[in-house]
């Protein structure tokens, strides 16, 4: 079996939310040390749900985790962020997740070696200051931070404070369209290839 498959053969992707009890029984079966990815949405699952993965040796080669729509809270991204399983994740889904400033710090801290990809869509407590220290991710690659309170001040200083950001996804936010151009030509700056979204790309002149 190539690695594709088995890949494809390993991942727990549900339309229909999974259950807390089933989260549990996938975070505890031996045999989910093949499980790649996990993502369930919109199932109520919460901070006991997030200690459940965060415990989960089985786990450990887990690299994409979708939790969007699920109140975690700080608490649970913390305990995400303080587990062996950050280590291997890729990419981390937790849209509208009731995250916070000290859920942001925490994963701050544990500066995942391989995350790459950051979703944080509609978590509306997240402003500039809370944001600011994901600059410190070690490769973080693309960003997406629709419908928080980001302004375009808080994502130049993103963008400048990282090395390895190239994608910032910003609709919805705090950004105007003076803080758009400014954003635009501080990537262009940077000198390296960055792909910015925000709601004034019609008004902005071409790259």
């Amino acid at each position: 079996m190539s690695d594709r498959q088995r890949k494809i053969n390993h991942a727990i992707h549900r339309r229909a939310p999974l259950s807390a009890a089933q989260v549990r029984a996938i975070a505890l079966d031996p045999a989910s040390t093949d499980v790649q990815v996990l993502i369930t949405g919109k199932a109520g699952l919460g901070l006991e749900t997030a200690q459940v993965l965060a415990s989960a040796e089985p786990l450990i080669g887990l690299e994409c985790l979708g939790l969007d729509d699920n109140p975690i809270g700080d608490e649970g991204l913390t305990a995400l962020a303080s587990s062996p399983l950050i280590a291997g994740l890729k990419r981390l889904f937790v849209c509208r997740c009731e995250i916070g400033p000290a859920g942001i710090i925490a994963l701050a801290r544990a500066a995942p070696p391989k995350l790459r990809q950051l979703v944080l869509d509609d978590n509306t407590a997240l402003d500039s200051e809370a944001l600011s220290p994901l600059a410190s991710l070690p490769a973080l690659e693309e960003l997406s931070l629709l419908g928080t309170k980001i302004d375009g001040a808080g994502a130049i200083s993103l963008l400048q404070g990282s090395t390895t950001l190239w994608g910032m996804t910003l609709w919805r936010t705090q950004i105007t369209l003076a803080g758009a151009q400014q954003l635009r030509e501080a990537a262009r700056v940077l000198g390296r290839y960055v792909s910015i979204v925000t709601d004034f790309d019609d008004h902005l002149s071409a790259w």
